[in-house]
């Protein structure tokens, strides 16, 4: 999974970013858009390989697998960026000054939450049953999850890495269903709903000034350049041209990700919500025809999978 991880990862960033640099983007503005390129929406792809009963397949193994290697690299991207830009008068540019010091947070971090996270969290949850409260690990999950994207902030990295690594974690301990269940359940209750009435209130669709040639471009970029990334890896990986292309199709819908780093960009004021428009159509147009093309590739090639 990692050739067409890498494929469907460096090539959407540089169609993005390149397309941002032509468009005058600057160069910590491009490198977002680049990032918002890469991310893949897992929850439909999966849902799609599970209806057409596909999803223990050596592509749908694979897609699940790429894509969970494309989030990672992603917000290990979008921290970069974010360390890497500074507020000079109206733009954001990247202060080469602090690139050292930025990696040296940035490996502190690293450090200290794999400590924790490896050597703490298991100890922390051993202890939690003792309290003997209904609800009490769902409760201690939910309190690391804000601690760990807390220092992640201070340490000028996205918070979403730190939110990350902590269910990076804990799912690695034995109460991993119980946590996810509970977080689902909280998540799917507020915060997913809140989430999106944001992304609703940055959208003024009167007054978008979008640029209708840097809206197609950007759709077909963003679309053309996952699938074709990503199967060329496949085809690295020494998959036949059919199952590269299922793989491609599979890793081509966008959603939560870009839409979080896409907000992210536009609060810290590297991108404007017209940028952030343009995310939405591309997500929605992504993830109304990956699922058609999955099943096609499914329905019209029927080499046998295994």
């Amino acid at each position: 999974a990692i050739y067409p991880a890498l494929g469907g990862f460096i090539l959407p960033l540089c169609c993005g970013s390149l397309l941002a640099f032509f468009f005058n983007f600057s160069i910590t503005s491009s490198l977002l858009i680049g990032t918002v390129f890469t991310a893949t929406s897992l929850s439909i792809a999966v849902i799609t390989l599970m209806d057409i009963e596909k999803l223990q397949s050596i592509e749908g193994r694979c897609i699940v697998n790429s894509t969970i290697i494309d989030h990672t690299l992603a917000i290990l991207l979008i921290s970069i960026v974010f360390g890497l830009s500074l507020e000079d008068t109206s733009n954001l540019i990247i202060n080469h000054g602090t690139l050292l010091t930025m990696i040296m947070k940035i490996a502190l971090y690293l450090i200290i939450s794999f400590a924790v996270g490896i050597y703490l969290i298991p100890i922390i949850f051993r202890n939690s049953k003792r309290l003997n409260i209904e609800g009490s690990i769902v409760s201690i999950s939910v309190a690391i999850l804000f601690i760990f994207a807390w220092f992640a902030e201070i340490s000028e990295l996205a918070a979403i890495t730190g939110a990350y690594l902590a269910g990076l974690f804990i799912g690695q301990t034995e109460h991993r269903q119980l946590v996810s269940s509970g977080i689902g359940m909280i998540g799917k209750s507020f915060f997913i709903d809140f989430f999106f009435i944001g992304i609703g209130l940055t959208l003024r669709l009167k007054e978008l000034t979008v640029n209708p040639t840097f809206l197609v471009l950007f759709i077909l970029l963003a679309i053309v350049s996952k699938f074709f990334g990503s199967a060329f890896g496949a085809r690295i990986a020494k998959f036949d041209t059919t199952r590269a292309a299922r793989i491609g199709f599979g890793v081509m819908p966008r959603g939560e990700v870009a839409l979080i780093i896409a907000s992210m960009g536009v609060s810290r004021d590297l991108i404007t919500p017209d940028v952030l428009s343009a995310v939405v159509f591309m997500v929605i147009i992504s993830s109304l025809i990956a699922p058609f093309l999955i099943r096609f590739s499914y329905s019209r090639y029927r080499k046998e999978t295994f």
